[in-house]
């Protein structure tokens, strides 16, 4: 019998629509920030700086933490407890934040978290549409959206 996965990893992450998104970055890239701008879109909160993967069937899914459910670290404010949470979801995508700005159409990138694979996303941390550019991966992850490769047909 398979071993269930079961780990935790450097990531704040938030729930849309039964849908998990990881937000990874280097210590002060903004994570924090970037999901607090995308819970007042509507997303919930899963877990701050830490998260905790785990299995369900073929799923791997984001839980809440054992500890600090509901917080959040708001730079300039402090650590600020009462948002809503999402108890567990299936990871849809991994976001990176980047301290400088990557290609313009960058290939489609995949992370494996054990044996999963993700759809991983490399985000400049500085840009000024950052909420805007990750709300469009929730929303392509979630089907939402369409990924062309082109706007112009070849003749």
């Amino acid at each position: 019998m398979k071993a269930s996965f079961a780990q935790q990893i450097a990531a704040t992450s938030i729930c849309l629509d039964n849908h998990a998104f990881l937000i990874r970055g280097r210590s002060g890239s903004g994570k924090s920030s970037l999901a607090l701008q995308l819970i007042y879109r509507g997303a919930l909160l899963v877990s701050d700086d830490v998260t905790q993967l785990t299995e369900s069937g073929t799923d791997l899914l984001a839980v809440l933490p054992e500890r600090g459910i509901g917080c959040l670290e708001v730079r300039s404010i402090g650590i600020v407890s009462g948002f809503k949470v999402c108890a567990n979801a299936p990871v849809a995508a991994v976001i990176e934040l980047v301290d400088e700005c990557p290609e313009r159409l960058p290939e489609q990138n995949i992370e494996f978290l054990g044996e999963h694979k993700v759809p991983a996303y490399r985000l400049w941390k500085s840009h000024p549409a950052l909420v805007d550019q990750a709300w469009t991966i929730m929303q392509l992850s979630m089907q939402k959206l369409k990924l062309t490769t082109t706007l112009i047909e070849k003749e």
